[in-house]
């Protein structure tokens, strides 16, 4: 886990970077797929079409494959999917199985009398319910017969997938072809009924796939989780703070403080009072809604453009909005512009400081909006290339984090008005660091060149024009030597 005292697995970060889309409009708030079960069923479809167990549905402008991840599949679709993973799609189309339903199209009868003849499906009576949208439990149902397990309860084939080890999404959230090609390459490593062969190994021995052909590892989904909500036994004074900011750190839903009846009220003034002044200790969060049951506190966080980011990547949310999924695709591109497989962490923080300061707008104005305001977000610096200090604390912040660099983002004042900076740790020592005042373009100067006079120095330095309140929790800033540190 990246905050104070957690930091990002790069290995399970770079996995999810991985698995970004070919058509970007289609993660947008317009779909109804969430994104994570987008980017996994792109990384799943395109190593089911590498071993021909998959086709698209068009071809794209670059010549790569549409799989149509967003569509719901219908009855046939499925079943044609289905046949193709059992690597009985030749039997098929030779042997043409005569079926007893009047509703298959002619080209989807090879299918259809394959699945019947081998007890895969027996229809719907009289029609086999070809364009009829295929449920989760009806695709898990067809695709568990297909590897043997001939009991399987239609109604509620999810245990039998579970002990498998099959993903699924979360009922009640649609099903679409995305899931299915992540469900697909998961069964390709399950075990067929009986005996410890698994699909692939079917494969092999038939012929679908090469006998050298490694079976695929699947791919990493980040989610569903449960709504994460954490709880803790409140402690007196900066101790309840110190709780609190572990848990908003954590990118957590809902937070329950459990304390004695009487202490709730003193305790809700205590985190409201906190939450909603000018230095926030709760550096991932805009603030927080506070509210008394019986026994606890229930507080919700409301986050802020890269807390929202970053608990989409640690598999705390399902989905981002259209903005973003425009931040997070932004900030990833230029991440990868910035680092090369050779650069310390200094040379990585030494680069996000400059190309800030040089690249963005500083605009000191910014600072007196709404934290919702555009010049206040890592999108205002990172996409409009104009942001207040805060917008340039948020960008800095969410650039280490893509490289598993402890980081946080500081408010509190200077100037005589709000004013957000960052603390980063290198060498196990945290630094202070000031990109927008470090910045060579402002609204008041278009001179060029990049300054350092607030890069990488300690709290005493950054005291002389800055003011903050510095929570007991809270790493402390005091290098030995400044901005000397290699």
């Amino acid at each position: 886990m990246k905050r104070f005292g957690r930091r990002v697995l790069t290995g399970l970060l770079a996995a999810v970077l991985l698995f970004c889309l070919p058509v970007v409009h289609a993660a947008d708030d317009r779909t109804e797929v969430p994104l994570y079960r987008l980017e996994s069923g792109q990384a799943a479809a395109e190593q089911l079409y590498a071993l021909g167990l998959m086709r698209g549905s068009a071809v794209l402008p670059d010549g790569s494959p549409d799989f149509a991840l967003t569509r719901t599949l219908n009855r046939l679709e499925a079943m044609v999917l289905i046949v193709r993973l059992l690597g009985g799609e030749q039997e098929a189309l030779e042997a043409n199985y005569a079926h007893p339903f009047d509703d298959v199209p002619q080209w989807g009868a090879p299918y259809v009398g394959y699945a019947y003849h081998h007890g895969i499906s027996n229809g719907l009576g009289k029609s086999f319910g070809a364009a009829q949208t295929i449920t989760l439990n009806e695709f898990l149902t067809q695709l568990l017969r297909s590897m043997g397990y001939r009991d399987v309860n239609w109604l509620d084939p999810y245990p039998l997938a579970g002990q498998l080890g099959l993903y699924y999404p979360t009922a009640g959230d649609g099903f679409f072809r995305a899931d299915a090609a992540v469900i697909c390459l998961d069964a390709l490593n399950c075990p067929l009924s009986p005996g410890e062969s698994t699909l692939f190994d079917l494969l092999k021995r038939s012929g679908a796939v090469s006998p050298d052909q490694e079976a695929p590892a699947g791919v990493f989904v980040p989610g569903p989780v449960p709504p994460l909500v954490a709880g803790f036994d409140a402690e007196a004074g900066d101790g309840l703070l110190a709780q609190m900011y572990q848990a908003v750190s954590g990118h957590a839903e809902s937070i329950a403080v459990r304390a004695p009846e009487e202490q709730l009220a003193a305790l809700e003034e205590q985190l409201s009072a906190a939450s909603g002044g000018l230095s926030s200790p709760f550096s991932d969060a805009s603030g927080l809604t506070v509210c008394q049951v019986p026994g606890q506190l229930q507080a919700a966080p409301a986050y802020l453009d890269t807390g929202r980011v970053m608990a989409w990547l640690e598999g705390r949310a399902t989905n981002l909005s259209w903005n973003d999924l425009r931040l997070l695709e932004s900030a990833r591109s230029l991440h990868a512009s910035l680092v090369t497989p050779d650069m310390s962490e200094y040379d990585q923080v030494k680069a996000f400081h400059d190309w800030l300061a040089l690249n963005v707008t500083y605009d000191p104005s910014g600072d007196a909006l709404p934290e919702d305001d555009a010049l206040r977000s890592a999108t205002g610096a990172l996409l409009d290339r104009r942001a207040s200090s805060d917008g340039f604390a948020r960008a800095f912040d969410l650039l280490c984090y893509f490289s598993g660099i402890d980081c946080l983002r500081v408010t509190g004042a200077s100037g005589g008005g709000f004013h957000a900076w960052n603390k980063v740790k290198l060498g196990g020592q945290w630094y202070a660091v000031d990109a927008a005042l470090d910045c060579a373009v402002s609204s008041a100067s278009g001179n060029r060149g990049v300054r350092y006079d607030y890069f990488l120095i300690s709290d005493g330095q950054m005291a002389r024009d800055h003011s903050w309140t510095q929570w007991p929790f809270w790493p402390a800033a005091a290098p030995e030597q400044g901005s000397e540190q290699e």
